[in-house]
């Protein structure tokens, strides 16, 4: 066997051991259902939503139909479409028949999964493959990560955004390094990054920016290195951006449409979460787990700190970002956040937890004397276990009542911030802003949801039978949205469509007698641009791989 047979079977294994930890850290969860974080009600919605229009051949769908008592919600043109891409895929190739709760299941035991192998990748640029083993196997089970993260919050976008960055963390260095195809996985990562959470991006971006000067300014041999080291990994992390614009462009565009000022209403302002800073919290349990362990770890990288300076390579990854995340989840930041649109879009300081317990599992690893496979694996399973276990009982404590997620899950109820802005205003001065009693209203007065006459309903297109006596206004059971157009299938005539008063539900204007009328979600311009941008961005980074494969450098 050549050693790199050696090497390929040697990460086959590993990644084999490491799925086994995830299925471990996730046995409640797998036993008895996802645990009933803040988010659980929105992922089973979304979940089976993204999983339906997949399996009906929709490749990126956008608009689910089902939500809001099957009045539809432009909910995917906002939230990234990865980890539901990946559950709605990898999930069901692991688990065919499950239901959508143990699919979520699924989903995330791959996304966990994945996040070991890449932090395995990262470490190993710096640690023999024991040591790599042990830490990527911590990372999967550190408190932010598993335990507020899947457990508490259900956050399912950074659960994605935590498994992406240590690959974009490993090509990084090796672009540094001068390792081929390390610019082509900095894009493909960031553009994973982009398509798991946007929020993440910029936590992200604000560890990754400091690091390449770093490696480019401090690490480099000479000036020009550092220039030409600057501008590739610069220009590669755009062509990252540059390829999932189809997301994200649409999704600032739009934003404006629905109902995105509750993002940063009452205690979903960033102001109410900063650490330290002496005003009252919203969630005291939480932030103070959470201002515990930022704690902890702090402590925990001093007293590693005469050993991991002996390694500059891996005191770099340890220590800034720690550094990173003290500055931006303490008062020192207070006038960045009042100022800067951008870092207001995160709403909670503490997200930047995930990069504060980065360092964490190099730090320890590397510290540790060298160790053998087998009993670093049996440690790690009983960690694996135990973290999950933990993580499982803060979810049901600090979670919601498992009577709310049901309701919400009954009723395909989704979140409030991507509702048309057409209905949102409505329905709130209808219910006061409660779900229940839009759910009460709707159940008292079933004619008003009646499905119309609808036919075929996909994300972005739909059929509805009329037949009217007179030329008069039909309501159709799918909210009202600036993109949707509507013409006669018989005569291609366009008709008009506008929000009915009550709910912002869409209105047509129907002629006399019988027609079928189709109703389609247009495309804005943002989508067409973001595409074309995409589209673009994935012909350049093939043209730069061809024209480097030969060449040494920086490809």
């Amino acid at each position: 066997m050549t050693n790199r047979d050696s090497t390929a079977f040697g990460f086959r294994t590993l990644s084999a051991l490491l799925f086994v930890f995830a299925f471990f850290a996730l046995v409640p969860a797998i036993f008895y259902g996802p645990p009933l974080g803040h988010s659980l009600g929105n992922n089973l919605v979304w979940l089976s939503s993204f999983d339906a229009a997949i399996w009906r051949g929709e490749i990126y769908p956008r608009w689910m139909p089902e939500l809001w008592f099957g009045a539809g919600a432009p909910d995917f043109f906002f939230y990234g479409p990865l980890p539901f891409w990946v559950t709605s895929t990898a999930g069901r190739a692991l688990c065919w028949q499950c239901d959508i709760p143990n699919l979520l299941n699924a989903g995330t035991l791959v996304i966990l999964c994945v996040s070991g192998c890449g932090y395995y990748l990262f470490a190993q640029r710096f640690l023999d493959r024991e040591k790599a083993f042990i830490a990527a196997g911590l990372y999967m089970i550190l408190p932010y990560h598993l335990m507020i993260d899947w457990g508490v919050r259900q956050a399912l976008g950074e659960l994605a955004a935590f498994a992406v960055f240590p690959f974009i963390c490993y090509f990084l260095v090796g672009l540094f390094q001068g390792i081929r195809g390390s610019g082509t996985g900095v894009s493909v990562g960031v553009a994973a990054l982009t398509f798991s959470h946007l929020p993440s991006v910029v936590i992200c971006a604000c560890v990754l920016a400091p690091a390449t000067l770093v490696l480019g300014i401090v690490k480099s041999r000479s000036c020009a290195e550092t220039v030409r080291f600057l501008l590739a990994a610069s220009g590669f992390a755009l062509l990252g951006l540059g390829l999932s614009s189809i997301y994200w462009l649409p999704a600032f565009s739009l934003l404006p449409d629905v109902a995105s000022e509750t993002l940063w209403q009452t205690s979903f302002n960033w102001s109410h979460w900063l650490f330290f800073d002496g005003m009252a919290e919203p969630n005291p349990p939480m932030m103070m787990l959470l201002k515990l362990w930022l704690v902890f770890t702090s402590v925990l990288l001093l007293v590693f700190a005469k050993r991991l300076w002996s390694s500059p390579d891996v005191a770099i990854w340890c220590y800034l970002p720690l550094i990173v995340a003290w500055i931006f989840m303490t008062p020192v930041s207070w006038a960045m956040w009042r100022t800067l649109p951008f870092l207001q879009a995160i709403q909670f300081p503490w997200r930047f937890m995930m990069m504060a317990e980065f360092g964490v599992p190099l730090a320890v690893a590397f510290a540790l004397p060298k160790l053998k496979i087998i009993p670093s694996a049996t440690m790690l399973l009983v960690l694996s276990l135990l973290s999950g276990v933990g993580g499982y009982e803060l979810g049901n404590i600090m979670g919601v009542s498992r009577q709310i997620v049901d309701g919400n899950v009954a009723d395909h109820l989704s979140a409030w911030e991507y509702l048309p802005k057409t209905a949102f205003g409505p329905i709130v001065k209808l219910t006061g802003g409660k779900r229940d009693a839009l759910r009460s209203d709707w159940i008292a007065n079933p004619s008003e949801i009646s499905q119309s006459g609808i036919t075929q309903l996909s994300s972005r297109h739909l059929i509805v039978d009329v037949d009217v006596l007179a030329p008069t206004q039909v309501v159709v059971r799918q909210f009202f949205w600036k993109l949707w157009t509507a013409h006669d299938v018989a005569t291609g005539q366009t008709i008009k469509l506008s929000p009915e008063t009550k709910f912002g539900l869409i209105a047509i204007d129907a002629p006399a007698g019988k027609s079928k009328i189709a109703l389609d979600l247009g495309w804005d311009w943002s989508e067409k641009l973001g595409m074309g941008v995409s589209l673009l961005s994935a012909a350049l980074l093939l043209l730069v791989g061809f024209w480097r494969r030969n060449a040494k450098g920086l490809s």
